[in-house]
């Protein structure tokens, strides 16, 4: 018996497939706090599981987790803006997910630091 084996390209986005399915789902969790859903508590959720993700990560690494966790949580509650304004909404979500990818980096960077100076550095 002859198997043909086919090899489809692969898109890396610099993370695990475990650290990826992890940060969408978090991006999930987030978006089902919004309508339709309407399940507040689950953005607290959320927000626990994606700070998680970052704990002990690199820049690079927390950048990546980011931007998946950010374009997922944008897509799943700026959908009706696709309705609206068709595919000019597409830079809208990457406005979204590079914030959340800032905001990763920015916490990478400053694991080493103590807690009080970790929350006042990336307030600011």
């Amino acid at each position: 018996m002859i198997y043909l084996e086919i090899r489809m390209p692969v898109l890396s986005i610099g993370l695990s497939f475990r650290q990826g399915i992890r940060a969408v789902i978090a991006g999930l969790l987030g978006a089902s706090a919004f309508w339709p859903a309407s399940v507040w508590p689950l953005m607290l959720v959320s927000l626990c599981l994606f700070l998680r993700l970052l704990r002990d990560e690199d820049a690079k690494s927390a950048r990546n987790i980011g931007l998946v966790y950010g374009i997922t949580l944008a897509a799943g509650t700026m959908h009706w803006m696709f309705l609206i304004f068709g595919a000019m909404a597409i830079p809208l979500l990457a406005l979204m997910a590079g914030y959340f990818g800032i905001l990763a980096t920015l916490i990478a960077l400053t694991r080493t630091f103590r807690i009080p100076a970790r929350i006042f550095l990336i307030g600011m």
